[in-house]
């Protein structure tokens, strides 16, 4: 965990809200002391993390030190700068957070505007500055929001992707299809690949435009037979089609070798599955295009027995639009607010939307008891489902002390076999003791993720949550 000063800095950056442009972000790129030799950039409404993940994992398996860059986290800020394939150590992240913001206040003497930069794009520089201190081959970048004028586009990259164009966001990106598309076509640069996933007529179109007026030779990637992710649901054979055909443009593609370590890529709150009563399916479904993916997906694999909807919305979101494809498989719908982040919908306005569209909602003050309340009483097969922000999955997460490797229903819907169901590991995952008292067997600490050394391929994990299956890559387990 981060300590409360660094924890305070980024508060008081979060306060300056989000402020889009590259001028003054590049000027703060070019202070510090270099930029990673290869880059790569992902842009899209939806898909963008599981994407991010993918290339990881492909690119790990070849053996680069690769550094990634995504947004929000869900518990932690050191989820966000991950080295390795693991989230940055706290005490590192501390260090070098206070460290840039020392020389920020002294590059702000000459150049003011540095003093206003944004929590996102201090993070961004924090992510830079850490990737080449540890010398990484490859950075990963997921753009925050659009791309045009995303922080992201001020880091010079060798490939670009756009996963998908929705409607998100409109407040910034613009109210249509349309508009949303050329702010994600920003990212398309002179003779750099840019790689798409299946789009609109009308946002295909933008794209197209785009990429001829700057010259970057464009690729329109599709769904490929037996390239999966370790993911659930039909939406993530594109998004492992597009993390192979990313580490095709970047030369990592060894065919079977890649394909395995795609297997295995996971990210949390997409459809993690945590075993109990009732079940727990997490997902960070925030707008209508991701909504109607979680519902094909819960169509497709339907529980035992009811199922119930634990929900906090954006207040610049749709919510309606969220709940609609969710409410035909909701008994009840238990409406919140989450803290922190984003603005977020009063819960009694969600509960109101919800009611207007004939479901019985039930008003909670806090995702805390929002979560007791939606478990009370749950029979074996029962299923509660979170959706509609990321900031309300990261609140559950640390509720359940669950950790970030549980991606479900294993072996469904067109997503790879993922891990297998579980209370949590890795990365976030309880300390060995409880995990051992949970699992019911005495177990030494493991191997991986943040409980120790991360394994090798003479070192495999030994996670007493996962068995086989731990830090997003198939291993035997040497504890049983």
């Amino acid at each position: 965990m981060i300590s409360s000063s660094t924890r305070e800095l980024l508060a008081a950056l979060q306060v300056r809200g989000i402020k889009l442009g590259l001028d003054k972000v590049r000027r703060l790129l070019a202070r510090l002391d270099g930029s990673p030799p290869r880059a790569v950039q992902v842009a899209g409404t939806n898909g963008k993390g599981s994407v991010v993940f993918g290339l990881e994992a492909i690119a790990l398996s070849r053996g680069l030190r690769v550094g990634t860059f995504t947004s929000p986290h869900l518990i932690e800020p050191t989820e966000r700068i991950r080295i390795g394939g693991r989230d940055l150590d706290a005490a590192e992240f501390d260090e070098r957070a206070a460290s840039l913001a020392a020389r920020l206040e002294r590059w702000s003497a000459a150049d003011p505007e540095l003093a206003q930069v944004t929590h996102f794009e201090f993070l961004l520089a924090l992510a830079i500055d850490t990737f080449v201190a540890h010398r990484v081959e490859l950075a990963i970048l997921e753009v925050g929001m659009g791309g045009r004028l995303d922080a992201t586009t001020a880091v010079p990259v060798q490939a670009c992707a756009i996963t998908s164009v929705a409607l998100d966001h409109q407040r910034y990106l613009g109210p249509d299809l349309t508009s949303i598309a050329g702010e994600k076509a920003g990212i398309a640069r002179a003779g750099v690949p840019l790689l798409v996933g299946p789009l609109a007529p009308e946002a295909a179109r933008v794209v197209e435009a785009r990429a001829a007026a700057v010259g970057a030779p464009l690729r329109t990637i599709r769904p490929v037979d037996g390239v999966l992710n370790g993911m659930w649901g039909e939406h993530q054979r594109i998004n492992a089609a597009l993390s192979l055909a990313l580490a095709g443009a970047l030369g990592l593609d060894d065919g079977e070798g890649a394909r395995r370590a795609l297997a295995g890529a996971a990210v949390p709150a997409r459809c993690q599955r945590i075993d109990g009563t009732p079940e727990l399916l997490i997902d960070g479904a925030h707008n209508p295009h991701a909504a109607a993916a979680l519902g094909r997906g819960l169509a497709r694999h339907p529980a035992a027995g009811a199922t119930d909807l634990l929900v906090a919305a954006g207040e610049d979101k749709d919510a309606a639009g969220i709940l609609v494809p969710l409410l035909p498989f909701a008994r009840r719908v238990h409406c919140t607010a989450y803290r922190g982040g984003r603005v977020p919908l009063p819960a009694a306005a969600l509960a109101a939307t919800a009611e207007g569209l004939g479901a019985v909602a039930i008003e909670h003050p806090d995702a805390g008891r929002a979560l007791d309340a939606a478990r009370a009483g749950a029979r074996p097969g029962d299923r509660l489902v979170v959706a509609g922000s990321l900031f309300l999955a990261g609140a559950v997460l640390a509720r359940v002390g669950a950790g970030a490797c549980s991606p479900a229903p294993a072996g469904g819907g067109g997503g790879g076999p993922g891990p297998p169901r579980g209370r949590g590991c890795c990365r976030r995952g309880p300390t060995p003791r409880s995990a051992a008292r949970v699992s019911g067997r005495a177990s030494a600490a493991p191997s991986c993720g943040r409980w120790g050394r991360w394994p090798t391929p003479s070192t495999p994990c030994s996670c007493p949550w996962t068995g086989r299956w731990c830090c997003r890559r198939p291993r035997r387990a040497t504890t049983r």
